[in-house]
């Protein structure tokens, strides 16, 4: 009879199931221990030292994270989500409604409202409609769009007031160089506000809420209701960014991975369409797009061993790549020297 312990290639492959469940006994994690899951980071963390660590490590290997303990009132967070639904997405749309006023591709309107941005150019069409609100003063008619609805002028103010500091917490600290980050003016706060509106979908098998892409900016924090369906893509798998209660999920961008030289990486992240819903999401982004800076690779990360792995780019000029080659295409890789 064949003995395996004679050949040792053949016994060196021969799976042992009482060594796996002996390692996996060790982890006393159980089985949910095996299951990949979205580093969540508390700021309310004694030891500031893991704190950095850990986001470090989250923005290194997953390119996003959730915060929590980041002292925004969840009574705050509930009533954005809940205004944006009931006073925008859940109104009528049409000729003569303001969905209908605002609606628009021209992406230089500082506030519009659409069904896929990039409807004409990429193959795929989400289910998923959005309000866009450039919330940088600089921007000719920024803000000045929006009815004069007390709620939405609160709400505008509300973000106003505190998005600044959600980019602060997400940038703070991420390495030990970090404060050459606020050279790119990334802690002056967001640019653009995305309100993002799912419907529930009667056939979510053949449908995609936002097909898989990678943000082109430097970074997003994202206000996402209990209703679910964000994917992040992680070691070839796609993991649930499961949704907590109050807390903000940090996205970073292709920019911010270029600037970093790879210290960073932007995740590819999708929305699948659910029969349950609306799904609401809030996103503060700051884009830079009206920026006159070139940005590359930060010089200080660079040595003789480590060379710059991207030409420099405007924010501008990266913005409309990726425009024209669709949500979906990463193209980063573009713009690898």
């Amino acid at each position: 009879m064949f003995n395996p312990s004679q050949d040792t290639n053949v016994s060196s492959s021969v799976y042992d199931g009482r060594a796996a469940l002996q390692e996996l006994d060790a982890t006393k994690s159980g089985v949910r221990g095996l299951v990949q899951s979205v580093p969540v980071i508390d700021l309310r963390e004694v030891d500031h030292a893991a704190v950095v660590a850990n986001v470090r490590r989250a923005a290194a290997d997953w390119g996003l994270f959730q915060v929590t303990g980041h002292s925004v009132p969840q009574e705050l967070v509930a009533a954005a989500q809940s205004m944006v639904r009931t006073l925008f997405h859940d109104a009528d749309g049409g000729e003569g409604t303001l969905k209908g006023r605002l609606y628009s591709r021209d992406p230089n309107k500082a506030v519009r409202y659409n069904t896929n941005f990039d409807s004409f150019e990429s193959p795929v069409t989400n289910w998923q409609d959005t309000l866009y609100i450039i919330t940088d003063p600089e921007v000719p008619g920024a803000l000045g769009e929006l009815p004069k609805n007390g709620r939405v002028l609160w709400l505008r103010k509300t973000f106003e007031a505190h998005a600044g500091y959600l980019v602060r917490i997400a940038i703070r600290g991420t390495w030990p160089q970090g404060k050459l980050l606020g050279r790119h003016r990334l802690q002056s706060g967001p640019d653009m506000l995305a309100c993002h509106y799912y419907p529930p979908c009667p056939e979510p098998e053949h449908a995609i809420g936002m097909v898989r892409h990678s943000d082109w900016g430097f970074l997003t924090v994202l206000l996402q209701d209990q209703i679910g369906g964000l994917q992040v893509l992680h070691n070839d798998t796609w993991v649930d960014v499961v949704p907590i209660p109050g807390a903000f999920v940090v996205i970073l961008g292709d920019m911010l991975q270029m600037v970093s030289n790879d210290n960073f990486t932007s995740c590819e992240h999708r929305v699948v369409a659910k029969r349950t819903g609306p799904r609401v999401s809030i996103a503060s982004i700051p884009t830079q797009a009206g920026s006159t800076r070139n940005y590359g690779p930060v010089k200080e990360l660079l040595s003789h061993t480590r060379p710059p792995l991207y030409k420099e780019t405007l924010a501008s000029v990266y913005r409309k790549h990726c425009a024209s080659i669709g949500l979906g295409n990463k193209g980063v890789h573009d713009f690898q020297i």
